[in-house]
């Protein structure tokens, strides 16, 4: 099976997805567990603890009923006895219910035997009140009192029992989580090792190949085309790269052995090819001497005509770009006259501001100095107010001095002075607070009105800078317009003189058609002897061109190590 890269990570991946996977299964199922724990102690055990709290509770009331009706005789006390007995009825009921444990129940029992025990006590004491009056009554109540009690521990000892269960499963409960935590921490830790050493493996199977490929074509960059062997026997992509620059290699080293042989047998061939073309050249050179004495003269007559035409062409073509520069730089001048005018204004609007920015920032300070002048008064008057508590102080201490001496007759007015004096303190401790922040916009009044005056500063500076700057806008304004004028005048000279070069141009034109049509027969003669000692210098020229590249080409296969 071929297993590529792509699905090397693939696999690596899945196998960490995995393992987080099965660790976030089996932490989501303890925690379900931990919450199952949890909800019983909520759900059964407290109720539990409740319920027999609130038994507590009904023979508290039970008692209280009792001994209310043997001392008052009400009937309504009666009816919160046989209220009370019945609830409590119902709650042992329904403890009974939820009890699942033999030392439950057991404790359930013993609990309902001593209410049991209780009852009679104050059902006797009922009967006896009813008959033989208040003070018999009594008696059964006091001989009772140990019933109650005994009622009461095994109330007691039955909370107990409920709370050592709760604690009992609360520390199981804990150990739970103490032992998931660990647990946790340790899959975890295995988990990244897990995934870093994936990682690491894939990094290693990757780079190792790659490392080699580069450094073997750097090898062959350097010019050493010797066997280049790299050990990879993976089924993959790298393996396929692998394969391929090794054959790449191997290819290329034959190659290059081939192109040195044929370089050398190029090279011996045009050096026998340029020895033959320099002899046939000499030969033909020989002709074409005889013909070309009697051409030269009708040639160079001709070829003064083709300069003086060709002159006059480009004189007239350099006139025309030039007329056409001098449109298109006067059509230029002006847009930068009307932009230089455009700046000038804008300058002009941003000195009149920076005025009108100079005149706020001097009434922002103005102002700033007035708001710390107001500051400073505020201070002086919290300062009365802060005299004037601590004199309400001292007159609040006083009045409660005399207060006190009057005794029961000034209580009312201390508690008054009580309040004065708290008062007092309250605005004295406003009055610091309050002059404390005074103090604070003084300090950033003053800040404020530095700031104001170096802002008034750098406002002036900013303006005398943009009065220059405006004053050289409109020399700018004034050179760009004297320059425009200037380029129109020459605009127009230029037109002139390319309407003048075009007449030169068909005159020289004319003699050159009777120079051509004199040296055209003189030009038939010496056409092949010409060709042929051309021809005979190129074929020349290639041959020594042929032997050149022959030889460069062999110096540059010597740089390679074969």
């Amino acid at each position: 099976m071929r297993l590529t890269v792509g699905k090397q990570i693939l696999v690596a991946c899945i196998i960490i997805v995995l393992a987080f996977t099965g660790l976030n299964i089996y932490t989501f199922y303890h925690i379900k567990a931990i919450e199952a724990g949890y909800e019983g102690l909520i759900n059964r055990s407290a109720p539990l603890v409740f319920e027999v709290k609130d038994v507590n509770a009904e023979l508290q009331t039970q008692a209280a009923a009792v001994r209310a009706y043997v001392i008052t005789g009400n009937d309504g006390y009666m009816a919160q006895y046989n209220a009370s007995r019945e609830r409590m009825d119902k709650l042992l009921t329904s403890l009974e219910k939820k009890l699942i444990t033999p030392e439950g129940r057991q404790k359930m029992s013993d609990l309902k035997a001593a209410l049991h025990d209780y009852h009679k006590v104050p059902d006797a004491a009922i009967q006896a009140r009813r008959t033989e009056g208040m003070a018999a009554a009594i008696e059964y109540l006091k001989d009772g009192s140990a019933k109650i009690i005994n009622a009461e521990l095994q109330i007691a000892d039955f909370v107990q029992f409920l709370s050592e269960r709760m604690e009992l499963r609360k520390q199981q409960n804990q150990e739970v989580v103490s032992h998931l935590e660990r647990t946790i921490v340790i899959l975890d830790v295995a988990i990244f090792v897990l995934a870093f050493g994936a990682v690491l493996w894939l990094a290693r199977r990757i780079s190792r190949p790659l490392v080699a490929v580069a450094n073997g074509a750097k090898q062959i960059a350097g010019g050493d085309l010797q066997k280049c062997e790299i050990a990879y026997y993976g089924q993959d992509e790298i393996g396929e790269l692998v394969q391929a620059f090794v054959t790449m290699s191997t290819n290329l080293r034959q190659l290059v052995g081939q192109v040195a042989r044929a370089s050398e047998q190029v090279a011996a061939a045009s050096e026998e090819l340029t020895a033959s073309a320099e002899q046939s050249a000499q030969a033909a050179g020989q002709v074409a001497e005889t013909v070309s004495d009697v051409a030269a003269g009708a040639l160079r007559q001709t070829e003064a005509v083709n300069q003086a035409v060709a002159v006059v062409d480009q004189m007239a073509a350099a006139i025309g770009h030039i007329a056409a520069n001098a449109t298109e730089v006067s059509a230029k001048s002006e847009e930068t006259a009307k932009a230089a005018a455009t700046g000038s204004e804008a300058m002009t609007e941003a000195t009149a501001q920076m005025e009108v920015i100079s005149q706020a920032v001097s009434q922002s300070a103005q102002v700033v100095q007035k708001l710390g002048a107001s500051s400073k008064q505020i201070g002086e008057i919290v300062n009365v107010i802060s005299g004037i508590a601590s004199q309400t102080n001292l007159l609040a201490l006083n009045a409660a001095i005399e207060a006190a001496r009057a005794g029961e007759q000034g209580r009312g007015f201390a508690v008054v002075a009580e309040e004065v004096r708290k008062l007092a303190e309250q605005s004295q401790e406003a009055a610091q607070k309050i002059a404390g922040i005074i103090k604070e916009i003084q300090a950033e009044t003053d800040t404020a009105v530095q700031v104001m005056g170096q802002g008034t500063a750098e406002v002036a500076k900013g303006s005398q800078l943009l009065t220059a700057t405006g004053e050289r806008f409109r020399t700018i304004v004034t050179l760009v317009q004297s320059l425009n004028q200037q380029i129109q005048e020459i605009s127009a000279a230029a037109e002139e003189l390319s309407a003048s070069s075009s007449e030169v141009v068909s005159a020289v034109g004319g003699i050159k058609q009777v120079a051509d049509e004199t040296a055209a027969h003189t030009q038939t003669i010496s056409t092949a002897a010409e060709e042929q000692s051309a021809s005979m210098q190129e074929v020349a020229s290639s041959s020594q061109a042929l032997a050149r590249m022959a030889e460069e080409l062999h110096a540059a296969i010597r740089n390679f190590k074969l």
